[in-house]
């Protein structure tokens, strides 16, 4: 990691270089683990109109990870986000919004593997939408979600 530290749920990356570890343990107790380096280069910083946090510390192979995406406060009406997905990880998605929020123009591009979609409303405090994917029992070795 650039930080030399385990990101767990529900931290905000700052601005610069991180390497995400996705871990998968199976019921046998085999794990299997990938890296994925991302750039943060977000003009606002950690005034960031939208954080993404996940609610889970670790995946189980047949279990979900969910991504939260949460304005920064109800002064955020709407944004577009694009999360990059392993195909077989975008096969069994659901994205859902809390209500005063709707999801529009959502899309899967297996080609490149990014889901985009675009959140329009506000909330007063917690997330305005959630990603949940389920974990394939086949699922190889370095899945990773970078967005944007």
């Amino acid at each position: 990691m650039a930080d030399d530290t385990s990101i767990r749920g529900g931290i905000n990356l700052a601005n610069g270089n991180h390497t995400i570890r996705i871990s998968v343990v199976d019921n046998y107790g085999n794990e299997a683990s990938r890296e994925y380096r991302i750039t943060i280069d977000d003009p606002d910083g950690a005034k960031a109109p939208v954080s993404v946090t996940t609610t889970q510390s670790e995946a189980v192979l047949g279990g979900t990870v969910s991504m939260d995406f949460t304005p920064r406060d109800n002064s955020v009406t709407g944004f577009t986000a694009t999360v990059k997905i392993p195909s077989a990880f975008a096969q069994d998605y659901t994205l859902v919004h809390v209500e005063g929020c709707a999801i529009e123009n959502q899309s899967y591009n297996a080609a490149s593997g990014e889901l985009t979609f675009t959140l329009n409303g506000s909330v007063n405090s917690g997330s305005a939408a959630t990603l949940t994917l389920k974990v394939p029992t086949t699922a190889s070795v370095n899945p990773g979600f970078p967005f944007r």
